[in-house]
């Protein structure tokens, strides 16, 4: 008998061994579908999480950075120790503003804008002493301190009025006190140099304001161009390595 000739597929089949894993993969159940996507997802928010938080810290770091070259470049012979407490209290409290929601004020630097009224102030001086007996970097008067201190339960301690920690603090709470009071920004600020009374009768003093804005501008400007070298330099560096 003529064998007839076999089909490729009749050929293919008798060459191939049978193998149990050729057969077709089963299906992941949509459970585990499901939980494997979570995980994934959970996986990518920490990594983002974590790079967010890395640059935060950046930032916080560059910022402290520059409050300290900043201050040392108005009073280059403040002590090391003071000039440490000041630059943490000009970070922490400067976040502690609030400067309402007005289109004007929310592009407004908080930190450069507290720099800008301490050296208005201050110079940057823990001992100044104005005439009217105002005192420290913020130049708070005494009754004033002590009024916002218990109004915001805030230990107050006449004493201490000069440290960064109390003078700041409860100069940032006072403008604070002084923006919703005034309503806006500009009007609480002449209001912590003339008060509030004086600014409602004839406006303050228009100069103080100025003054403030001129500081802030000039800060801001050389906040800029240092870190826009800063970065030139470490894109250098970079390309070095």
């Amino acid at each position: 008998m003529i064998n007839e000739p076999k089909t490729l597929n009749e050929n293919t089949q008798e060459i191939l061994p049978k193998n149990p894993k050729l057969k077709k993969k089963a299906k992941i159940p949509f459970l585990k579908r499901i939980c494997f996507s979570m995980l994934l997802l959970i996986i990518f928010q920490s990594s983002n999480e974590q790079i967010l938080s890395r640059y935060q810290e950046n930032q916080i770091l560059q910022e402290k950075d520059f409050v300290r070259l900043y201050i040392q470049s108005k009073r280059p012979q403040i002590a090391p120790n003071e000039l440490n407490r000041l630059v943490d209290t000009v970070i922490n409290e400067s976040q502690n503003l609030e400067f309402g929601n007005s289109l004007d004020t929310l592009t407004i630097n908080k930190t450069s804008f507290l720099l800008a009224m301490i050296q208005t102030e201050s110079q940057f001086k823990k001992t100044a002493r104005s005439k009217k007996k105002a005192q420290g970097y913020m130049q708070l008067l005494q009754p004033t301190a002590a009024w916002m201190a218990e109004k915001n339960g805030i230990k107050f301690d006449a004493k201490k009025i000069l440290e960064p920690e109390v003078n700041i603090t409860i100069a940032v709470v006072y403008m604070n006190y002084l923006t919703k009071e005034m309503g806006n920004l500009e009007k609480a600020t002449l209001a912590y140099n003339a008060g509030p009374a004086a600014v409602r009768k004839w406006g303050g003093v228009n100069s103080y304001w100025t003054t403030i804005n001129e500081h802030y501008k000039a800060i801001e400007t050389l906040k800029k161009t240092t870190r826009s070298k800063k970065t030139k330099l470490e894109s250098m560096v970079a390309l070095l390595d």
